[in-house]
C-alpha cells in the first residue's frame, strides 16, 4: 500500500501526463512562432521535447511512488527501439551529423532527436491511452485543432488571412493533414450511437465543441482539397473513406444509424468526381514542386551507392544528396538552382538518409502494427474498444498510404506516431504490474532508470533550450538585417547565436557573411584603423571556415567560403587560391549546377588580376612565372564556363564571364559576341548593358558604347559607372556641359569621393583627358545571407 500523500501525487503526476498528452496533440499542429525564422518545425520540435521528456519522467515517478513497474509487453516497442537506434547510427555515420541528430533549417522532422520524442511519445502514450474516454478527448481536441487550422486557411482564402503561414507547411501537406484529421472525425461521427450508455464522441459541452470540429474540420478539407485539386490527395481520400466504409460494411451492425454516413459519403463522391474532373477553385495556392518518382528513386540509389547502403547518408541531408547526384536534365527547368531538401515521397527520403535498416526497421514495425490492428479488428467484439480501433486505424492507414505518395513533415510525422501509440493501446496484451515487494529487481531497475531517465532528459531539456535561445537570436539578426543597416547588432546577434550552439554551421556561415560586410564598411571609412580591419577580416574568415568544418557535404558553406576569399584578395595574402579550391569543393558536391563553375571561374579571373601586377615586375624570374600562372588561370576560366554553359546552354551568366575571359586573352570581336548574344535575353540586366559598352568603348565603337550607357541609365537612372562613362564619350565628343552635368550626378550619389570631384574639378577648370577612366567604387553595400526556409500558403 502507498501513503496518502504518495497516492495524491501519483494521482497529480497522473493528471499531468494526460494533459501533456492532450496538450500536445493540439499545440503541435498548431505551433506557430514568429520569433524563429523557422516559424514552425523549431516550434513543434521543442513542444515534443518538452513534452515527450516530462511525459516520461511522470510515468516513471508513478512507478517509483507506487512502487510498482507496469509495462505493456509489445514486439512493437522492441520494433520502435530497433528503428530508433538504426537511425541512431545513421546519425552518428551522416554526412551532416549535428544535422541529423538534432535538425535544422525544416529539417527536424527527420532527426534522430525528434524521432526520440516520438518513440517516448508512442511508448509512454499507449499506456495512457487504453480508455475509450481518454482516447475521445486525444481525438477531441486533435480535432478542435484541425476545426481552428482549416477555418484559418478558408478565412485566409477569403482575402483575410490573419497568420503568415498554413501552420502545417506546404500547401499539399496542409491538405493531407486536414484529410487525415476528416477521416478521423468522419470515422467517429460514423460510430458514435446516442443510444448507447458509453458514448464515443464527447458528452455535454465538450462533446458541442467536439461535433462543431468535426463538421468544420470535414467542411474546410474539402475546400481545400477543391483549392489544391492534386490527384494524390483524391486518391487518399477514395482510399481512406473506402477503407471505412469496407469496415462499415463487415460490422453493419456496429452502425445503425444510416444517416450518419452522409458526412463521409460527401467526402467520397467529392474524391471520385474530381478525381477525373478539374476543380473549379483551383489556383488559390501556390503550385508545389519536387524531383519526379524516377529522379528520387535515382537519386537514393547513387546516395546509397557513394555514401552505404546500410544507413545511407543521414537523417536530414537529402538537400546534399540532391545536390550532387540530381540530372542535368533539372538545368532547362526554371528551378536548375533549386536544392530540394526532401523527395517527393518520403519513402524515397527515408531510403536516401536512412539507408536499407532503417527502411528495414520501420517497414517491418508498420507492417506489423498494421497486420495486428486488422487481425483486432476482425476478432474483437467490445463494441466501443472496436469503434475507437476503427476510427484510429481508418486514419493511420491514409498516413502510411502517403508515405509512399507524398513528402512529410513535423505534423504528418506526429500524427502517425500518435495514432500508432493509440491503435497499440487497443492491442493486447494488457498492461503487466511487478510490486517492488515481491520483485527487488524490478524495483532496483526502475529506480536506477528513474534516475537515469532523469538525468538523460533533463540534459536534453536544457540543450533543445539553449538550441531554442540560439533560433530567437539568428531569427533577430535576420529581422534587423532586413529592416536596417546596423551591421554591429546582426553581428552581435549572430555571434551569440553560434555561441549558444556552436554546432550549427548556419549560423557560423552568415557570422562570415556580416563580417565580410562591415570589413567593406571598415574600408570606406578614411579614418579606419588597419588592426581592427585585419581582425575583422580575420574573424570572418574563420567563421566561414568554421561553418565548412562543422558540416563539409554541404555545398553551400564552401561557396560563401569561396566568396568571402573572392572579395578579400586584395587585403589578405594568396587568398585567390585559396577561393579556388573552395570553389572546386563546391563543384565536387554539386556538379550538375553551373552557378558554381560560374563562381570558380570568377576565382580564377580574379587570380588572373592579381598575377597581372606580378607581370610587369622588374625580376624577369618573377614576371615569366606570373605570366605562365596568367595564362593557365585564364584557360580554366574558360575551361569552367564552358562546361557550365554545357550544363546549361542558356546559362546568361556563364556567356557573360565567358565574355570577359575572351577580353583579357584581348579577343574583344568573340567577347562582343558572347555579350551581345546575353543582351539578347536579358535586356533589363544593367551589368550586361554596362559591359557591352565598355567591351564597345575598347574596340572603339563609341556610338554603340553610348547607347549602351543610355540603356542602362534608362534601367537604372541613379548608376553610377553608367553616368561617370557617358561623361567620358561627351568629353571625348567635345560636349563638356553635358560631361560636367552627368558628374555631378555622379557626385550626389557619392559624396566624399575624392577621384569624382578632381575630374569634375579638372572639367570645370578646363582641362580635358581623353582616355577612357576607370571605373568609381560606388558607396554600395549588399545583404548578408540568411536562410530562411520557404513555406508557401
Amino acid at each position: 500500500m502507498i501513503s496518502q500523500i504518495s497516492s495524491r501525487f501519483v494521482r497529480f503526476y497522473e493528471r499531468i501526463a494526460k494533459g501533456l498528452l492532450f496538450l500536445m496533440a493540439f499545440l503541435v499542429p498548431l505551433a506557430y512562432f514568429p520569433w524563429t525564422v523557422d516559424n514552425l518545425e523549431v516550434n513543434k520540435q521543442t513542444i515534443l521535447i518538452f513534452g515527450a521528456s516530462i511525459l516520461t519522467i511522470a510515468w516513471l515517478g508513478i512507478m517509483v511512488l507506487k512502487k510498482q513497474f507496469y509495462f505493456k509487453k509489445s514486439f512493437l516497442f522492441i520494433l520502435a527501439g530497433l528503428f530508433l537506434l538504426a537511425v541512431g547510427l545513421s546519425s552518428i555515420l551522416s554526412l551532416a551529423p549535428y544535422l541529423s541528430v538534432f535538425g535544422q533549417g525544416a529539417q527536424e522532422y527527420t532527426s534522430f532527436l525528434t524521432l526520440l520524442g516520438f518513440v517516448l511519445l508512442f511508448i509512454v502514450g499507449s499506456h495512457y491511452l487504453s480508455e475509450t474516454k481518454t482516447q475521445s478527448m486525444l481525438l477531441g481536441v486533435s480535432l478542435l485543432a484541425s476545426a481552428i487550422i482549416g477555418t484559418l486557411i478558408i478565412i485566409a482564402l477569403l482575402g483575410f488571412p490573419l497568420f503568415n503561414t498554413n501552420f502545417i507547411g506546404t500547401p499539399n501537406g496542409l491538405g493531407l493533414y486536414l484529410l487525415v484529421m476528416s477521416i478521423i472525425g468522419s470515422g467517429l461521427w460514423l460510430a458514435e450511437n446516442p443510444l448507447e450508455e458509453r458514448r464515443i464522441l464527447l458528452t455535454g459541452w465538450k462533446g458541442i465543441v467536439e461535433r462543431i470540429a468535426i463538421f468544420v474540420t470535414v467542411i474546410s478539407s474539402i475546400v481545400i482539397l477543391l483549392t489544391l485539386d492534386y490527384h494524390v490527395l483524391w486518391i487518399l481520400s477514395i482510399f481512406g473513406i473506402g477503407a471505412m466504409f469496407t469496415f462499415a460494411f463487415v460490422r453493419a451492425r456496429e452502425f445503425p444509424h444510416t444517416s450518419r454516413f452522409v458526412l463521409p459519403m460527401v467526402l467520397f463522391v467529392v474524391s471520385i468526381v474530381f478525381l477525373f474532373l478539374p476543380s473549379f477553385l483551383y489556383g488559390k495556392f501556390a503550385v508545389e514542386v519536387s524531383p519526379s518518382h524516377s529522379a528520387s528513386f535515382a537519386i537514393a540509389r547513387e546516395t546509397l551507392s557513394d555514401t552505404s547502403w546500410l544507413f545511407g547518408s543521414g537523417p536530414g541531408t537529402f538537400m546534399m544528396d540532391y545536390s550532387k547526384y540530381h540530372s542535368t536534365d533539372v538545368n532547362t527547368t526554371d528551378f536548375w538552382d533549386i536544392r530540394f531538401d526532401r523527395a517527393i515521397a518520403n519513402s524515397y527520403t527515408m531510403l536516401a538518409t536512412y539507408g536499407i535498416v532503417g527502411m528495414f526497421f520501420f517497414l517491418f514495425f508498420v507492417g506489423s502494427l498494421g497486420a495486428a490492428t486488422l487481425s483486432s479488428l476482425i476478432k474483437q467484439h467490445v463494441h466501443d474498444e472496436w469503434k475507437m480501433t476503427f476510427v484510429a486505424f481508418s486514419g493511420w492507414v491514409v498516413l502510411v498510404l502517403s508515405f509512399f505518395l507524398y513528402s512529410s513533415n513535423f505534423t504528418l510525422t506526429f500524427l502517425f506516431w500518435m495514432l500508432s501509440a493509440f491503435l497499440v493501446s487497443q492491442l493486447g496484451p494488457q498492461i503487466k504490474q511487478w510490486a517492488f515487494s515481491e520483485s527487488p529487481r524490478s524495483g532496483l531497475f526502475t529506480s536506477f532508470l528513474f534516475v537515469l531517465v532523469n538525468v538523460g532528459l533533463l540534459t536534453l531539456l536544457f540543450v533543445t533550450a539553449s538550441r531554442y535561445a540560439a533560433e530567437i537570436a539568428f531569427a533577430h539578426a535576420s529581422s534587423v538585417d532586413k529592416n536596417t543597416t546596423d551591421t554591429d547588432l546582426v553581428i552581435s546577434d549572430l555571434d551569440t547565436a553560434a555561441r549558444l550552439n556552436k554546432y550549427s554551421d548556419i549560423y557560423y556561415r552568415n557570422l562570415g557573411n556580416a563580417l565580410l560586410i562591415k570589413a567593406a564598411e571598415e574600408v570606406a571609412d578614411p579614418n579606419a584603423d588597419v588592426n581592427v580591419l585585419r581582425d575583422i577580416l580575420s574573424t570572418c574568415i574563420t567563421a566561414a571556415k568554421r561553418a565548412t568544418e562543422l558540416s563539409p557535404n554541404n555545398v553551400v558553406n564552401w561557396h560563401v567560403l569561396g566568396d568571402i576569399y573572392r572579395e578579400v584578395v586584395p587585403l589578405v595574402g594568396n587568398a585567390d587560391m585559396y577561393a579556388v579550391e573552395a570553389y572546386k569543393q563546391a563543384v565536387a558536391l554539386a556538379p550538375a549546377n553551373p552557378k558554381y563553375l560560374v563562381a570558380l571561374a570568377r576565382a580564377y579571373l580574379v587570380r588572373a588580376d592579381q598575377l597581372q601586377t606580378l607581370m610587369e615586375s622588374d625580376d624577369e624570374t618573377v614576371a615569366d612565372e606570373a605570366s605562365l600562372a596568367w595564362d593557365e588561370a585564364i584557360k580554366s576560366a574558360e575551361e569552367s564556363l564552358d562546361a557550365a554553359v554545357r550544363l546549361k546552354s542558356d546559362y546568361a551568366v556563364a556567356y557573360y564571364y565567358l565574355a570577359l575571359t575572351y577580353e583579357r586573352q584581348g579577343n574583344l570581336a568573340d567577347a562582343i559576341s558572347r555579350m551581345e548574344s546575353v543582351r539578347s535575353t536579358n535586356l533589363n540586366d544593367i551589368g550586361v548593358a554596362f559591359q557591352l559598352s565598355i567591351l564597345y568603348l575598347r574596340q572603339g565603337k563609341i556610338d554603340e558604347a553610348q547607347a549602351e550607357l543610355e540603356r542602362a541609365l534608362e534601367i537604372s537612372p541613379n548608376f553610377s559607372n553608367a553616368l561617370w562613362y557617358l561623361s567620358a564619350i561627351y568629353e571625348e565628343q567635345g560636349d563638356i556641359e553635358k560631361a560636367i552635368e552627368m558628374i555631378e550626378k555622379v557626385k550626389e550619389l557619392n559624396p566624399g569621393n575624392s577621384i569624382v570631384e578632381e575630374r569634375l574639378n579638372n572639367l570645370l577648370g578646363g582641362m580635358s583627358n581623353p582616355t577612357i577612366p576607370d571605373p568609381i567604387s560606388e558607396n554600395e553595400t549588399e545583404p548578408i545571407e540568411v536562410d530562411v526556409p520557404s513555406e508557401n500558403l
